[in-house]
């Protein structure tokens, strides 16, 4: 799957609310508002060829070396969550590929999943949480576009909007998904979150995180 993906640093709980409510605008299409997430997200670094062939043989799908690999829980009540790998062509990115495995079961746990992961040879690099109010918007074009409004440990509250391709998606198509982004992005009055920012943002929260 080829994600194409925009942050937006909102910061402050009102902020947020603001972007909320433009996103009812008729205009940017029908507005479908989902149930809110619950999620902890831990970040891996590390591992060798060896760790991702591994890796490769429990999600099924090839996983290059050097891909970003990190585990998600949905939900925070045993009878009712959702645990996740996701394999990712970088840390952060406006369009990457990404590979996920859904882990079914209720003998599975985030922690169990962990320490499948720094048995095959990979490290923790952060552990943090969101709430997260996700929203779909469907256009007469079709797109199907993902909106997040998440509140996170260490930065506050920031936006998403995300549109995810078939891999064998042309280049036309990816062009056009981006112009739809970029269409919502003007609409909602958001500004994108520069990359060498972000970064910074995240490597300062490595280092001083507290889950």
């Amino acid at each position: 799957m080829i994600e194409l993906e925009r942050k937006y640093l909102l910061r402050f709980k009102d902020v947020a609310k603001e972007c909320i409510t433009k996103l009812s605008d008729r205009e940017l299409g029908k507005l479908i508002g989902l149930a809110h997430e619950k999620q902890k997200n831990h970040y891996f670094i590390g591992g060798n060829s060896d760790s991702y062939a591994k890796l490769s043989v429990l999600m099924g799908y090839e996983i290059p070396v050097g891909f970003s690999i990190r585990t998600r829980q949905i939900g925070d009540s045993d009878s009712d969550t959702n645990l996740f790998i996701y394999a990712k062509s970088s840390l952060h990115g406006e369009n990457r590929q990404e590979i996920s495995l859904e882990l079914e079961g209720s003998d599975n746990t985030l922690e169990g999943i962990d320490d499948i992961l720094l048995s095959f040879g990979f490290e923790v690099q952060s552990k943090w949480h969101r709430t997260r109010m996700p929203f779909i918007i469907k256009d007469q074009s079709g797109y199907e576009i993902n909106v997040a409004i998440d509140n996170n440990s260490g930065y506050g509250y920031m936006a998403e909007i995300e549109i995810e391709l078939d891999d064998s998606s042309s280049q036309e198509v990816i062009d056009k998904a981006i112009a739809k982004i970029e269409l919502i992005q003007k609409k909602l009055g958001l500004v994108e979150l520069d990359a060498d920012i972000l970064s910074s943002m995240y490597k300062y929260y490595c280092k001083h995180w507290e889950y």
